[in-house]
């Protein structure tokens, strides 16, 4: 009989040739296929003065075994906005370094997420390196999205951002 046949349990096959085989037990293959390392981390800039001592901050959460992690880094005397792509950048360098292939980075900096998304001019020539570098360095990810949040969603990358700020005003304080 065919595999129009209403007795027949459905299976693949070709209409042609009137094949049609009951589906076999799902295979499983001998070794783990890994998911894709996911990255989702939130960034922020902190200068004091703007420019003033500056700050990156970026707090990573936790996935799977891979705990949360806090970065920060000082950046001495620096525009709010060279901050806020500082945090960029040590946000892509870490998803790099981990081999992150889906990254989702989320900020409060509208002005940043809406430049690199494309939807907004870069018109200070000394931030265009930064975004340059940084839209160049997130299209080596399988996905990469980057999104705006509410300050209060944003509270543990500005915290790290100010410990980069604490530390750019006073260099000779170490951890």
């Amino acid at each position: 009989m065919g595999s129009l046949d209403p007795g027949r349990e459905s299976g693949i096959g070709n209409r042609e040739s009137g094949i049609d085989e009951p589906l076999a037990p799902q295979f499983v293959f001998p070794f783990s296929v890994s998911r894709p390392v996911k990255f989702l981390a939130y960034i922020d800039g902190a200068a004091r003065g703007n420019p003033g001592p500056a700050g990156a901050g970026v707090y990573v959460e936790a996935d799977g075994d891979r705990p949360a992690e806090e970065l920060f880094e000082p950046l001495g005397r620096q525009t709010n906005n060279v901050a806020e792509y500082s945090a960029l950048l040590l946000a892509l360098t870490r998803a790099e370094e981990i081999a992150a292939q889906d990254v989702e980075i989320r900020s409060d900096s509208r002005l940043l997420v809406e430049q690199v998304n494309g939807h907004f001019r870069v018109k200070a020539e000394h931030l265009k390196p930064l975004v340059f570098d940084a839209v160049r360095r997130a299209k080596k990810f399988r996905r990469f999205t980057l999104s705006h949040v509410r300050r209060e969603l944003n509270k543990k990358a500005d915290r790290l951002a100010n410990l980069g700020a604490d530390a750019s005003e006073h260099p000779d304080m170490g951890p």
